[in-house]
């Protein structure tokens, strides 16, 4: 990863990790020495997928790949400290400070690359009106948060569903980045979805002829079939 990239990130894992310190005070401790662990742990994650995951003619990892490489990292950086004392006393998971931190910081990368794909495509001539229209929508809608499930199938809140998979999959030393990406990438669908749906309605209950129709009806077809793109 670039230094800039990096810094970048840092600073938002340090500003992250600030609010939770200091909304959880004498609970949680803030890492000082975690920076450069964590890019090494980031690195080895990449390493790892560069060898063993990538096709022979594949130079780059996608973003979710990408992105769960840096939840993975925090997990195993233990950037923020849980007092030994708090964790004895948390049967119900409420202290799960590092998983919120990786979480956190592994959408922020996602909407990140999401912005970077967007840019690009809404600098290309050749699409329909209704799809720039739509790709605005969507880099506004990444400037505020990525849009998660309300809720798991047991009527839990994803984040904190979410939360609990890195934990006990950290605690039984089974995290995975092939699994984490799974699930970031059906996160940005989701994200993506929500978003095009609400411009949908919109859109139908405003359309007074056939063009318009025609027009949305075409837009509809190109979401059932948005690549990927790949990202360093």
């Amino acid at each position: 990863m670039k230094a800039d990239i990096f810094e970048g990130i840092w600073n938002e894992v340090e500003r992250v990790s600030d609010a939770l310190v200091h909304d959880n005070v004498g609970a949680a401790i803030f890492n000082q020495n975690a920076k450069y662990i964590l890019h090494d742990e980031y690195e080895k994650q990449i390493a790892f997928l560069k060898n063993n995951v990538l096709k022979n003619d594949i130079v780059h990892l996608d973003r979710h790949k990408t992105s769960a490489a840096m939840i993975i990292a925090i997990m195993n950086t233990n950037i923020i400290i849980v007092t030994p004392d708090v964790r004895a006393l948390d049967p119900m998971l409420k202290f799960l400070f590092n998983e919120h931190l990786a979480i956190t910081i592994g959408l922020s990368m996602l909407c990140m690359y999401i912005q970077q794909e967007v840019d690009a495509r809404i600098s290309n001539p050749k699409k329909i009106f209704l799809q720039t229209e739509y790709l605005q929508l969507l880099k506004d809608s990444l400037h505020r948060t990525i849009i998660l499930p309300h809720e798991s199938a047991n009527k839990d809140p994803y984040l904190d569903c979410f939360k609990k998979h890195l934990y006990f999959n950290s605690k039984n030393n089974q995290l995975s980045v092939l699994s984490i990406s799974h699930i970031l990438f059906h996160i940005e669908v989701y994200h993506k979805h929500h978003v095009a749906a609400k411009m949908l309605v919109e859109k139908l209950y405003a359309a007074t002829n056939e063009k318009d129709l025609a027009e949305t009806d075409e837009f509809i077809h190109m979401l059932c079939d948005v690549p990927v793109h790949q990202n360093s």
